[in-house]
């Protein structure tokens, strides 16, 4: 970004664990104490009622992101959590080298959840959480991503799933999946979208807002609960004496599937 510099002590720490059978995880630790956090100005916030961006990188010059990946196996559950957490919205561009994928992307996510399963029987529930990271401005690319300057950022709550493998039924197989989940922002709806229909966060908004086109009395994102049911009956016809396994098995014979 131009002429940006991050100058500073910095820790780089990898921390593994595996404490009994079947849980391992890691944590990698990124802290830096940045000197040049005078040179992030404060910058008023843009819409009436939404938090300005204060003076400073991070909190009062010490920035941090962590990654980590834990699993945890043990019959009959598998519990598993993934992610990225970092203090404010430039630390990964500036510490991170061209070859990392985060540096790209509009959102860290961390994904968290646990499977029970049974025989063809699996039920569980997880969650997805995002820190939105774009930078609208490159002359002011700082950005806090806790306390007031947080973004009004959709996530996937916890959300509960159910599958049943296909299991044969005399000549055909029932499979079903079924999941119910909430989408939600945990900071709430933003003034702006209260106000106007886009917040900073929806698609496009900095090239709406203003305009007539924005103005969607009521038009604010507000939780809501997703629910999916995927029935499936599959048959298939054995016929074909090359054929000794039936289609839910994988063989390569005619059948149909109801949805």
């Amino acid at each position: 970004m131009g002429l940006r510099s991050v100058v500073g002590p910095r820790y780089s720490g990898q921390f593994r664990y595996a404490p009994v059978e079947g849980t391992a995880g890691l944590l990698d630790l990124d802290l830096v104490q940045d000197l040049r956090a005078r040179d992030s100005p404060f910058v008023p916030a843009t819409f009436e009622g939404e938090a300005p961006t204060s003076a400073g990188r991070g909190f009062g010059g010490l920035r941090g992101v962590a990654r980590f990946d834990h699993r945890t196996r043990i019959s009959p559950w598998y519990v598993a959590a993934k992610g990225t957490v970092a203090t404010d919205v430039a630390l990964v561009s500036d510490i991170d080298p061209p070859s990392q994928l985060d540096r790209y992307l509009d959102s860290l996510r961390t994904d968290a959840g646990g499977v029970w399963s049974s025989g063809p029987m699996s039920a569980g529930a997880d969650v997805t959480l995002l820190q939105d990271v774009r930078i609208p401005d490159a002359a002011h690319p700082d950005r806090r991503l806790f306390g007031a300057e947080a973004r009004s950022t959709f996530q996937r709550l916890p959300a509960a799933f159910l599958q049943l493998a296909p299991v044969p039924v005399g000549p055909a197989a029932f499979a079903i999946e079924a999941s119910a989940a909430r989408f939600a922002s945990l900071a709430g709806i933003s003034p702006q979208e209260a106000a106007i229909g886009f917040g900073p966060t929806a698609l496009n908004a900095p090239y709406v807002v203003g305009t007539a086109a924005a103005q969607v009395p009521g038009g604010s994102r507000d939780g809501i609960v997703r629910l999916d049911v995927a029935p499936r009956l599959l048959w298939g016809n054995t016929a074909r004496k090359s054929c000794s396994r039936p289609m839910w098995a994988g063989a390569p014979m005619s059948g149909f599937s109801i949805r």
